[in-house]
């Protein structure tokens, strides 16, 4: 197991993790990073199956979204989402 970072997050949620030997600890106030995918149970297992540390499984929000949360290496989180079938965002209410 390697330490990483997040280095990129563009608008179609690309992400890259660098090896690192190290991850700097940082003073300032931590702000979570949401990201919106297509596809968050495939994302889910790619996460898990690298051995993130996820909040908990995917689920579907009263306000319309389904995902997931989890920690970068530096413990800032990150939200995983995509809206929930049926939501006004996906077309479907």
């Amino acid at each position: 197991m390697g330490r990483g970072a997040l280095f990129e997050a563009s608008a179609n949620a690309h992400i890259e993790l660098v090896e690192m030997p190290s991850v700097l600890d940082v003073d300032e106030p931590r702000t979570t990073i949401g990201l919106k995918v297509e596809g968050v149970d495939a994302v889910y297992a790619r996460v898990v199956g690298h051995g993130a540390v996820v909040k908990a499984p995917p689920r579907a929000r009263a306000w319309g979204m389904y995902g997931f949360g989890l920690f970068d290496p530096n413990g800032v989180p990150i939200n995983i989402y995509e809206p929930s079938p049926g939501s006004r965002e996906s077309g479907g209410g």
